[in-house]
């Protein structure tokens, strides 16, 4: 037996944990043998979700707040574009879900009482604040310690309220169970 050429003696973990450290894009690897002389390698890519942009860098990312490759800065509604104005480590792979689930959270919430996005920003010195501009010249301000889906209704109620004919500068759901605007 020559051990190199043998598919005994291959060692199919040692593949896959290669291909995931290597290529962030590979969300799963499944690696199989099939006697006498085949091997079978199926892979799962990552789907973006959006595109996450730091201070001179984007990165797509996926639902489980993976980031991977360079995307350019987009300005369209096919995926989310978040700007993070902080200053990150460009070596990270992962987002944190604290910051990108209430992010995802707000986003949906806003789409199902008619709310249009256009993009979505995390100022450098708050601490769980972001911002989500509207295509309709206003912006809301959220925070992560809040009740999202409870502020959104809020919003809901008070949008309802005010008519077609009301034009705020911003609305700001940081505090639970009101909205400010201007």
């Amino acid at each position: 037996f020559k051990p190199r050429n043998n598919i005994l003696f291959f060692d199919t973990s040692l593949l896959k944990g290669r291909i995931l450290s290597e290529f962030a894009v590979v969300k799963e690897v499944n690696i199989s043998k099939e006697f006498p002389h085949k091997i079978d390698v199926e892979i799962t890519e990552r789907t973006p979700i959006g595109t996450w942009c730091s201070i001179d860098v984007c990165h797509y990312f996926d639902q489980e707040g993976a980031l991977w490759g360079n995307a350019l800065r987009s300005s369209g509604s096919l995926l989310l574009n978040i700007d993070d104005l902080r200053i990150l480590d460009e070596q990270k792979r992962m987002l944190s879900l604290d910051i990108l689930e209430p992010i995802q959270k707000a986003v949906l919430d806003l789409d199902k009482i008619g709310v249009k996005i256009k993009k979505v920003s995390i100022p450098a010195e708050a601490i769980g604040d972001f911002r989500i501009d509207s295509v309709t010249r206003y912006y809301i301000l959220f925070n992560n310690d809040t009740d999202i889906s409870g502020q959104v209704k809020i919003l809901k109620i008070l949008l309802d309220e005010k008519g077609k004919e009301f034009k705020p500068e911003y609305l700001d759901l940081r505090i639970d169970g009101r909205v400010y605007y201007k």
